[in-house]
């Protein structure tokens, strides 16, 4: 997908929703499903994306219907925007704990760990920019932005009377996200991909609301911040993206 605009800018300028702007990567994946000549009737229709591509797909599972088509997904370090507010949060949120005991869907040999939940840098000032609110972790923070950037989020967000949808009967869903790093030299990492991502999988219960199916693999030895791609799937040994390739091979048919 390309836009003249980030997708998660809604007016081509400062100053918008990003629940608003996600329809634009909900509209296109849409379209793709309603297209015969992307999408052969009878073929599964499946979807990947990384950080705020995971955050394109999940806004698009919980605010736009598309648990109705997509069979798989595989979502990379994030979603991003699962609670916007919280990351925007000045000072400093507490870290968070992801996957420990009994957390719904962390597979056998992911380990526990803490993530940052604040953005840092300029995954900061990205939010900042498509939200027109410059201060997204920065001292001097209107309180008044806080309920403004929930009020966009996955899942806190609000648009009339829709809400947010987290039970997805026909979508399987595996969550990769970075939890040991190497390299990390560039002032930014870790980001708060992980923590984010896993506000909106905390929604999800063996009792409640889930998808079909759900893992969640923290993926050991990622290169900065989100490089997924030189990390492993510690329950396979298999560098993290032949893991990926596997797992929506086998979950997408």
């Amino acid at each position: 997908m390309e836009y003249a605009s980030a997708w998660e800018d809604p007016n081509n300028g400062p100053g918008g929703s990003i629940l608003n702007a996600a329809c634009r990567p909900a509209t296109f994946l849409s379209w793709v499903n309603s297209n015969s000549l992307l999408h052969p009737t009878g073929k599964a229709m499946c979807a990947q994306g990384g950080s705020a591509g995971s955050g394109a797909i999940s806004y698009s599972l919980a605010w736009y219907g598309a648990s109705s088509y997509l069979k798989n997904v595989e979502l990379i370090s994030g979603p991003v925007f699962s609670k916007i507010d919280q990351g925007c949060t000045y000072p400093d949120a507490l870290n968070m704990t992801i996957c420990p005991a009994g957390q719904y869907g962390c597979t056998a040999k992911t380990n526990t760990w803490a993530n940052y939940v604040i953005y840092v840098g300029d995954y900061a000032k990205g939010v900042s920019n498509w939200t027109g609110l410059p201060l997204c972790g920065r001292s001097g923070v209107n309180s008044s932005d806080y309920p403004t950037w929930a009020a966009m989020s996955i899942v806190d967000g609000t648009s009339g009377t829709v809400t947010p949808t987290f039970n997805y009967p026909t979508t399987t869903m595996h969550s990769w996200l970075c939890s040991t790093y190497s390299g990390c030299d560039d002032g930014q990492c870790p980001n708060n991909s992980a923590s984010q991502g896993n506000y909106y999988y905390q929604q999800f219960s063996s009792m409640g609301p889930h998808p079909e199916s759900f893992g969640l693999t923290g993926v050991t030895q990622c290169r900065q911040e989100e490089g997924i791609g030189a990390g492993y799937d510690p329950d396979t040994g298999l560098k993290a993206p032949q893991a990926i390739a596997n797992d929506m091979q086998t979950k997408c048919q």
